[in-house]
């Protein structure tokens, strides 16, 4: 009998280890995100398959991790996204020539969005001890992106919650050294950029593969692929494979980190810095009754095509008109008209310089509201930086 208790005991002290251990064992696991396999749905795989073909990626090493494909072994394609990642596709390659090209396929971020992405360094990132020189492994990529001269491509590090991009630090026992969370979407970056907690390798390796990731998370693709692989087009000036560049799995990335000459020539093609700029200044308020006018000068830099457009908020009762005036042309809003787009849009051309315009409000009351504002600009050698201030208001606005 006293044996017998005695192994009953020590039944329930076992058990209780056991537990304690499972118990440990999990949370352990919890306390690190994960990246591992799923089991697919098969029927849905094929389909899924067939659409990221489409798409240009290379499919012979596709994994399922459950809510996305892991394709490449470092871009994840979200499941859900895949779609509206097909119609993007199939509608930049017919609007637009220059987004197909080169290593890339019709996922771009767009010219407004690039120049100020926000990117934070997740709590997942160690500040100290093992796995903490992934923080300056992913300033150091900061600064290498920021460095490129030519291009409007801005990194902004933030430690907001909100940023465009977030760096985390995630296991897998699968192999990959990092990976982005998706391809671009809505003309924004992608979301997330993940590197595995599993390896630990040099300094420069991490950093190039942070930098590396940021390609794919502005839109650029592998170019140990040639373009036609993965249905891009190739940008003028750069080999159809590419070895050496940054975006190449084939590439030493124990060397010091950076781009070699065909990336910076790709991602200035893509992403170019603006040739010039615009904005309104001098600006001066009258009024007069009912009536208010602001008299201010367009100013810029080159020969600019200017795209302007009139709003203007009024009650159903009130007979409020908005003129926009330059150069013998005007843009008219009021309450006739003001439901067409069309009538409330003008393209207006300027040498480079300053040019005196106006903007009238008349038969206004306390509530009626209005702005002129630059919504547009384009030169013939580039881009065109449209800078504040960029429109002239009336009321609150």
């Amino acid at each position: 009998m006293i044996c017998l208790t005695l192994i009953l005991i020590n039944m329930k002290k076992l058990f209780y280890f056991l537990s304690l251990f499972f118990t440990l064992a999990f949370v352990s696991c919890q306390n690190e995100e994960t990246f591992e396999n799923k089991t697919p749905n098969t029927s849905a795989l094929e389909n899924d398959i067939a659409t990221i073909k489409q798409l240009g990626f290379d499919v012979s090493t596709l994994v399922d991790k459950g809510d996305y494909y892991l394709v490449e072994g470092d871009i994840g394609l979200v499941k859900k996204n895949l779609k509206q990642h097909l119609e993007e596709f199939k509608g930049y390659a017919k609007t637009d020539s220059k987004l197909k090209q080169g290593y890339l396929s019709g996922r771009l971020v767009s010219l407004d969005n690039v120049k100020n992405m926000t990117i934070r360094i997740d709590a997942s990132v160690p500040t100290s001890g093992t796995g903490s020189d992934w923080r300056t492994a992913a300033l150091t990529a900061i600064d290498a992106w920021n460095n490129i001269t030519g291009s409007c491509v801005k990194f902004i590090y933030t430690t907001s919650t909100t940023a465009d991009i977030t760096v985390k630090r995630a296991y897998s026992s699968q192999g990959e050294y990092a990976k982005v969370s998706d391809f671009p979407l809505n003309q924004k970056p992608s979301k997330e950029i993940i590197v595995n907690s599993m390896f630990d390798n040099n300094f420069s390796y991490k950093a190039n593969t942070i930098i590396h990731e940021m390609g794919h998370a502005v839109g650029l693709l592998h170019t140990h692929y040639t373009p036609a692989e993965q249905g891009g087009v190739l940008i003028p000036g750069t080999p159809t494979i590419d070895d050496t560049s940054i975006m190449s799995y084939n590439r030493n990335r124990a060397l010091l980190p950076g781009f070699n000459s065909n990336d910076l020539i790709a991602i200035r093609y893509l992403y170019p810095a603006p040739v010039g700029k615009v904005y309104f200044k001098d600006i001066n308020i009258t009024n007069s009754g009912t009536t208010t006018t602001v008299q201010a000068v367009l100013y810029t830099s080159v020969a600019t095509e200017v795209t302007m457009q009139v709003g203007l908020h009024i009650s159903s009762n009130e007979n409020a008109e908005a003129t926009f005036y330059s150069g013998g042309t005007s843009i008219v809003v009021n309450k006739n008209n003001i439901s067409n787009p069309d009538n409330a849009t003008k393209i207006f051309y300027y040498q480079a310089g300053s040019h005196n315009v106006s903007f009238t409000l008349t038969g206004k009351n306390m509530n009626t509201q209005a702005a002129a504002s630059i919504i547009g600009a384009k030169a013939s050698g580039g881009t065109i930086s449209i800078e504040y201030p960029s429109s002239l208001e009336i009321g609150l606005l």
